[in-house]
């Protein structure tokens, strides 16, 4: 014989997820749909944006040249700046030294005469001169003194010194001297 039915369980646990199923088969075609609002810029997604840029064109033509502008305002004056070196001679290039030089001036005035130098340092002695002719006689003078040794000078004395002589004989033996006192 077969019981009552029954009371209705607690509900159990979600299973896990199944494996995904089948491609279904396509559907039919739907309805057209009503009519959308405009496509504008800011509809594109930024990779859309990329991929509609095309290679770079031909370069245009030069427009025509529009009307001169309004002079701006002056800026601010800017902040003095370091003291650049000092531009010399060297600094120019062939091109521009060669655009420097103009056409050849007139012969100018004659200058005023320098003022005198400093004396320069004597030059090399020359090569000795000619003899020249002897003079006359002259008055016969006094007689002066006898000339001694400390007349003459010490490179006098120096010019009279003659060669070294030959090594003398040995001298005689000296005689003994005296007996020295007794120590202490």
């Amino acid at each position: 014989m077969k019981g009552e039915k029954g009371d209705t369980g607690a509900k159990g646990d979600t299973g896990d997820t199944g494996a995904k199923g089948d491609t279904g088969e396509k559907g039919e075609k739907g309805d057209k749909g009503d009519k959308g609002d405009a496509f504008t810029y800011s509809d594109f997604t930024p990779e859309q944006l990329a991929a509609l840029k095309g290679e770079k064109g031909d370069t245009g033509d030069t427009g025509a040249k529009g009307d001169k502008g309004d002079k701006g305002d002056t800026g601010e004056k800017g902040d003095k700046g370091d003291t650049g070196a000092a531009f010399t001679y060297s600094d120019f290039t062939p091109e521009q030294l060669a655009a420097l030089k103009g056409e050849k001036g007139d012969k100018g005035d004659k200058g005023d005469t320098g003022e005198k130098g400093e004396k320069g340092d004597t030059g090399a002695t020359g090569a000795q001169g000619e003899q020249g002719i002897q003079g006359i006689q002259g008055i016969q003078g006094e007689k002066g003194d006898a000339f001694t040794y400390e007349d003459f000078t010490a490179a006098q004395l120096a010019a009279l010194k003659g060669e070294k002589g030959d090594k003398g004989d040995k001298g005689d033996k000296g005689d003994t001297g005296d007996t020295g006192a007794t120590g202490a």
